[in-house]
């Protein structure tokens, strides 16, 4: 099983270049941040990015995460039900004010992380370094993001290889108790923090021998270009991102009144 989300597909979505793909998310949390209190503007945001998730092809890494998004969304809305301030009875101690408002955040919960997925699942690394340096970020601080991308699913299989060497010396991960458990990894965690300190020094001295950051001018091999579908989505994120923060600034669609 691959430890990276990069899916290898020939959709629109990955032909997208990467600047548009970014403003795209971008638009997404700042929608799900503002139409706190829209509800069905929130549905029609969740509609969308599950569009974008079947056009790019990548339910197979929205379907690995699932273990993370169930729960997440269950907590979210038991959190609303049972912490909320509703005053309109809608059954037993529930309040039709935090149903909606819990709902409300599922959704954007749900979709800022799907939309994230999509991005990394149609987004080469390099290209996302690209488009962060053509929209000014420093090429170190592009090259510090796409390490941390890169770094986190190699640390996993670090990790699951440590696991696998252990149990095949005898080490019993699934017999035990909870403490027990936990006393049983202890054989795990210092040969993964050794292998992954072991990975950076060997990434560092690669990137001194290349001479990284001998000079501030950087040739690039890949050159992006926007399409006229990339203008019309980039023109489509801003009139998201601008027209969320008008409807919640002004109180329109309010979540009180959906129902």
């Amino acid at each position: 099983m691959s430890k990276y989300l990069y899916l290898d597909r020939n959709t629109f979505v990955h032909r997208l270049d990467p600047r548009t793909k970014l403003l795209l998310t971008l638009a997404h949390f700042i929608a799900s941040a503002a139409l706190v209190e829209q509800l069905w503007l929130g549905a029609f945001v969740v509609f969308e990015t599950l569009l974008f998730t079947t056009f790019s092809r990548s339910w197979k890494n929205v379907h690995k995460i699932r273990v993370i998004l169930i729960p997440l969304a269950i907590m979210t809305l038991l959190s609303w039900l049972i912490f909320g301030t509703g005053t309109t009875p809608l059954f037993w101690i529930i309040k039709k004010e935090d149903l909606c408002q819990g709902v409300s955040s599922v959704f954007r919960s749900m979709s800022s992380i799907i939309m994230a997925i999509v991005l990394l699942s149609t987004t080469r690394n390099e290209e996302l370094v690209q488009g962060c340096v053509k929209f000014g970020l420093p090429y170190r601080g592009a090259f510090a993001f796409s390490n941390a991308l890169r770094m986190t699913p190699h640390l996993t299989g670090v990790a699951m290889t440590v696991v696998a060497a252990q149990k095949s010396r005898g080490l019993d991960l699934d017999n035990g108790g909870f403490w027990m458990k936990v006393k049983k990894t202890v054989p795990l965690v210092v040969p993964a923090i050794l292998l992954g300190l072991r990975s950076a020094d060997t990434m560092t001295m690669a990137v001194e021998a290349k001479g990284f950051g001998y000079t501030k001018k950087r040739s690039n091999y890949m050159e992006l270009q926007l399409s006229g579908l990339d203008w019309a989505l980039i023109i489509y994120a801003i009139l998201l991102s601008v027209g969320s923060i008008v409807i919640s600034a002004n109180g329109w669609f309010a979540v009180y009144n959906a129902l």
